[in-house]
């Protein structure tokens, strides 16, 4: 009984330790190095549907007044993402993608920049999932 009990409680806290550090490290890296430049945040949010099979999402939507190959060549993070297939589309989008595995967790990033009127509108999604 005892056993079972502490059993739960560490699995318990490895789970929240999972979560607060997961958002933690996805907000920080889900606006890839936006914050410091003329990039406005739309909206944000997490995604926890999948969490109890040890996957955590992140999505976010920025604004721009720079076009979309100013910010791809800008910032670092974005330009080191590979381009998908499909980029020539009737969208104005180019599709970026990451794939990153580190201590036991694996982080797979996806951007689109988006051409609009008077800028650029980039949607950025992030999963980490922990593996075991």
């Amino acid at each position: 009984m005892k056993n079972t009990i502490l059993v739960s409680l560490v699995a318990a806290v490895v789970g929240l330790l999972f979560v607060a550090g997961g958002l933690v490290l996805m907000k920080v890296e889900a606006g890839l190095g936006l914050a410091r430049s003329r990039v406005h945040t739309v909206n944000e949010h997490a995604n926890l549907a999948a969490l109890q099979h040890g996957t955590l999402g992140w999505a976010g939507v920025y604004a721009s007044d720079e076009d979309r190959l100013a910010i791809w060549h800008t910032f670092p993070r974005i330009s080191a993402m590979e381009l998908e297939e499909g980029v020539l589309s009737s969208d104005q989008c180019l599709k970026l993608s990451q794939v990153e595995q580190f201590y036991g967790l694996g982080r797979t990033t996806t951007v689109r920049l988006c051409s609009v009127a008077g800028g650029t509108l980039i949607f950025v999604n992030q999963t980490l999932k922990l593996r075991l």
